[in-house]
């Protein structure tokens, strides 16, 4: 099985990416799954085959831990982990040829906290790409260009995974 991970920035376009992906690759009959990992997304473009809401409710976790949306969503994904065996089994039950794992909306959630690591580990196997998606807004001037690279960057060197900007 191949995985690719959609990373990015807030707003880049990471789960219509995921969307036009997975679409491309089953109309060439190609088993593609996709993998929603954003607990707190309200709607997306697509249907995901697997999606990490059905584990985690983010109004739950921010009731649990009394916490706000923000500090919520941190505690949703960091819980990540703790359902990835029920994850798994469902990825084993799909067999897919190509794994698209769209990530949560605030690239560092997944980037810069260990749950993003460890889960990479977990979800990734042993082929295993980064797809960071630069946001074509941030990148109009040549500061902004930069700094989408930096960011980029860091994210590569983060994971040490094979990565496409």
């Amino acid at each position: 099985m191949y995985t690719a991970f959609i990373v990015g920035t807030a707003g880049s376009g990471k789960s219509y990416l995921t969307n036009a992906l997975v679409n491309y690759l089953q109309l060439n009959e190609i088993h593609a799954v996709s993998l929603n990992l954003d607990p707190g997304v309200l709607h997306l473009p697509y249907a995901p085959d697997i999606d990490v809401r059905d584990y985690i409710d983010i109004n739950n976790v921010m009731h649990q831990y009394e916490l706000g949306p923000n500090g919520g969503l941190v505690a949703a994904v960091d819980l990540i982990t703790s359902q990835s065996a029920g994850i798994l089994d469902e990825i084993d039950d799909l067999s897919p040829d190509v794994l698209i794992i769209d990530t949560p909306g605030q690239v560092e959630l997944f980037a810069f906290r260990p749950t993003g690591v460890v889960a990479a580990k977990q979800f990734g196997g042993k082929k295993c790409v980064l797809v960071d998606l630069l946001d074509g807004n941030l990148c109009r001037t040549p500061y902004g260009l930069v700094n989408s690279m930096m960011l980029s960057l860091s994210i590569q060197m983060r994971f040490f995974f094979p990565q496409l900007n």
